[in-house]
């Protein structure tokens, strides 16, 4: 409860500093809530929360970075929270090079010394384990989060994802693709700035989907990031946009989300129920 409460709050400051719905609300934060909701599964993992506000505070801070290559103060602070989530989730480090790579392109806040910044920033955090590890004498020194490809695997018959799981993820996905034609197809209302900065969500955005894909062992954790970065697009549809089928695609989808969350948040025994009608339907 603490951690969600640290993202949302995140999220209402990046919102109204850099006013990405070009006026001051709740909207995304309450996108945010109502799809994590749809997550309740989730909730057990405490090292997904924490993930997931060090990702919202990286995203903020990297966004006060905006046209400032020499700004290497945020910059550090930015990555800080990068190598802190690294110590709970190693995978979020293949995010790296593509922030990197957004942050020169749709930032244009990258040179040589915000580089340095970045890569001083995700050290640091180990700067202080490794030593405490050693200190503790613990057996894993050898085998701390490397090799970076993940020692779980994923059985080879049967799907990794609950049905459940599936169905949110879809919803999920068509919400936000929805969202991103809407806001590019209408991106003339608005200003540069907010342009770049949905540009960045979107590329962090997918970067995600294909890791669900390729890394389904950590759905838990990714799903929880990939509501980071679609909340604004699906806010930005909703908010803004106003038409009669609009309106109706807003009460079918809070329809759904409420149905998915009275489930995903109940006991474990309806969640099982659930999964196992939905499997034996897929069946035939």
């Amino acid at each position: 409860m603490i951690l969600m409460m640290l993202t949302n709050s995140l999220l209402i400051e990046m919102c109204i500093y850099f006013k990405l719905l070009r006026f001051n609300n709740w909207v995304v934060t309450s996108f945010f809530m109502l799809l994590n909701a749809c997550c309740g599964f989730t909730y057990d993992s405490i090292e997904s929360a924490i993930v997931c506000t060090c990702m919202a505070w990286t995203v903020f801070i990297l966004f006060l970075t905006y046209k400032s290559p020499g700004d290497v103060r945020h910059t550090y602070y930015g990555y800080l929270a990068i190598g802190i989530a690294s110590l709970f989730f190693i995978p979020i480090l293949y995010f790296v090079p593509l922030l990197w790579i957004i942050g020169a392109f749709q930032l244009q806040s990258l040179n040589w010394r915000s580089w340095l910044a970045s890569l001083i920033g995700i050290l640091t955090p180990y700067w202080f384990t490794f030593p405490w590890y050693l200190y503790l004498h613990s057996q894993e020194t050898d085998t701390i989060h490397f090799p970076l490809v993940p020692l779980e695997t994923v059985p080879d018959s049967g799907s990794p994802f609950m049905p459940i799981q599936i169905i949110v993820f879809v919803l999920i996905i068509m919400l936000t693709a929805i969202g991103i034609f809407n806001f590019w197809n209408k991106s003339y209302q608005e200003n540069i700035q907010t342009r770049l900065f949905f540009g960045f969500l979107q590329w962090m955005g997918m970067a995600v989907v294909v890791a669900i894909i390729l890394l389904p062992q950590h759905f838990y954790t990714l799903i929880r990031m990939l509501l980071l970065f679609a909340s604004p697009y699906v806010a930005h549809f909703f908010a803004l946009s106003r038409s009669k089928i609009i309106n109706y695609v807003f009460f079918i989808s809070m329809t759904l989300i409420i149905v998915l969350s009275i489930i995903s948040t109940h006991q474990h025994s309806m969640l099982n129920d659930v999964n196992t009608a939905i499997l034996e339907i897929w069946n035939g």
